[in-house]
């Protein structure tokens, strides 16, 4: 077989045929081999009632294959269901995490501003905050944004918060990198975060 995705039952590389299909043409496919709809041989006329045409002709070529150490409907859908499974886990998983993307020019095309919308994440988390920018304003501006989530972890110990930010070297400056942090992390103490 090609490279392509490990087979979840058998541990085998799968052909990439399965990555595009989506999850209810997976589900079409699983309950049609599972019933006994349709079975070996697998053809293009068989196929294609169950999954868009783009897909039908990988999915005949996976289904045909002489390796396929002679998996028969049923097993072949225990393995889609399988495969269903995974991605619904995943897709629950990615629907957890939202990015907030702030560029000034985008502040007028969706009408949000963006520091209410990152004061409402950061009072949803409840565990971890991860805050990625490549710049932090400082003075009353800092203090505005961190104040509540600065507060709560205070109060919340078990928050962690950890920010990733762009320690900027000065035009001209030759000082070394662990002074340059060391400066960089008593600026934003002072200046921008306003807890403990």
């Amino acid at each position: 077989m090609t490279d392509g995705v490990t087979d979840p039952v058998t541990g085998d590389v799968m052909d990439d045929a399965l990555r595009g299909v989506g999850r209810s043409a997976l589900v079409a496919l699983a309950e049609a081999l599972q019933s006994g709809r349709i079975g070996p041989p697998y053809g293009r006329a068989e196929l294609a009632p169950y999954v868009p045409m783009q897909h039908v002709s990988g999915l005949v070529a996976l289904l045909s294959d002489p390796d396929s150490d002679g998996r028969g409907p049923r097993q072949i859908a225990r393995m889609l269901g399988l495969v269903i499974r995974e991605r619904a886990e995943v897709q629950r998983i990615e629907d957890r995490v939202e990015l907030v993307w702030s560029p000034a020019e985008f502040d007028e095309v969706d009408s949000r501003d963006t520091s209410v919308v990152v004061q409402d994440l950061f009072r949803r988390a409840t565990r971890c905050i991860l805050i990625v920018t490549y710049v932090l304003d400082d003075g009353a501006k800092a203090q505005a944004l961190f104040a509540d989530l600065a507060a709560r972890m205070d109060a919340e110990p078990e928050l962690e918060v950890r920010i990733v930010a762009n320690v900027q070297r000065p035009h001209g400056d030759d000082v070394d990198a662990q002074t340059l942090v060391t400066r960089f992390a008593k600026r934003q103490r002072e200046r921008v975060w306003p807890g403990k």
